[in-house]
């Protein structure tokens, strides 16, 4: 798709090299999570409510820029209205907020810290604080709470105190959403109000009969790497060379293995049987995964032989998994197909 002639312009936003970024015809380098400064955010995972931010660690390179100044800056050449976007998002005065951001770009000044500060000073007002006191205690203790869960359920409980956000303000077994879809576009399963069975694809049940050199096929992460992200960083990559064969190999079980004639490090190719994609890989022999089971790593198989460290090791997942999203929700449909094994 980004090589297509169709695509006049490819602009990547980005920290380091990757599979992606060779196809920019702009690369903007963006800066790493130890180098921001960055706006407040609530703790989305915690059930208390809580602010905390970002302090830079390290200096940030010179050329780089916070992926949110480049956001304003991009708008502002655009002409369209970011700042104001954003104020009535989080219920704040667009024009005040717009004019301390256009000052901020006039002046030649971050719009991040701008943001930043603005949020700071609402902050520190609600909790009678000055900013530098609300700065001091985010450093010290890493983030604000306001309220607790418990305080929260006593105000805020669905539907208890509070209605649920549904037509009829309860919790609700029957969709109306989904039962308008179908009044539009037709019966479908998978958009069914209420519950409706979905017949598996073919050979994607555990019953499926599977031919000698087919598999069903599944992946996982490892302990040493967040996703592809961090696979060229060095030091990470020397903790899982000590793990070659369960982090970079392809699981096999022993029983197939053998069946098939093959052992740990043989060169195989892996083929997606609905879409015909292929990988290839080094084989992993080990009782960790089923012997109608292949299981791969997502976490190497990067492309870019500018990512000097990782490249060559892995197989490349995304070069497996076809452009097949689930009708509904979207999501790649990852597993749902089978695989053949073929010694390279």
């Amino acid at each position: 798709m980004l090589a297509s002639p169709n695509v006049k312009l490819v602009v990547a936003i980005d920290i380091a090299p990757n599979d992606t970024t060779p196809y920019a015809d702009v690369i903007l380098p963006d800066q790493a999570y130890l180098e921001k400064e960055d706006p407040f955010f609530e703790t989305g995972m915690s059930h208390d409510l809580a602010e905390h931010t970002r302090f830079p660690a390290i200096p940030a390179p010179g050329q780089t820029k916070h992926v949110l100044d480049i956001f304003f800056e991009m708008a502002a050449g655009f002409g369209l209205d970011f700042s104001g976007t954003l104020a009535k998002l989080w219920g704040w005065n667009p024009d005040d907020f717009r004019q301390r951001i256009q000052k901020a770009l006039q002046t030649g000044q971050s719009p991040v810290k701008t943001l930043r500060n603005y949020m700071a000073a609402s902050l520190a007002q609600k909790a009678g604080l000055s900013v530098t006191e609300l700065e001091r205690h985010l450093k010290e203790h890493g983030l604000w709470l306001e309220e607790k869960a418990e305080e929260l359920l006593a105000k805020y409980g669905i539907p208890h105190r509070i209605p649920a956000p549904t037509p009829t303000g309860r919790l609700e077994f029957y969709s109306l959403l989904l039962a308008d879809f179908t009044r539009r576009y037709g019966y479908r399963p998978n958009w069914d109000p209420l519950l409706a069975y979905i017949p598996s694809q073919p050979k994607a049940g555990p019953t499926a009969e599977l031919a000698q050199d087919e598999f069903y096929f599944t992946y996982g992460k490892i302990p040493t790497q967040s996703h592809t992200s961090t696979a060229n960083n060095d030091l990470l990559l020397a903790l899982s060379e000590r793990f070659k064969g369960p982090y970079f190999g392809i699981w096999i079980h022993p029983e197939s293995a053998q069946r098939l004639g093959l052992k740990t490090n043989d060169e195989v190719e892996i083929i997606n049987q609905v879409s015909g994609q292929r990988a290839k890989g080094r084989l992993f022999v080990t009782q960790m995964t089923r012997p109608d089971t292949l299981f791969v790593s997502a976490a190497f198989g990067v492309e870019n032989p500018l990512l000097t460290f990782a490249y060559g090791k892995g197989t490349a997942l995304s070069n497996l998994v076809a452009n097949r999203p689930e009708p509904l929700v979207g999501a790649f449909r990852t597993g749902e197909f089978t695989v053949k094994l073929r010694k390279v």
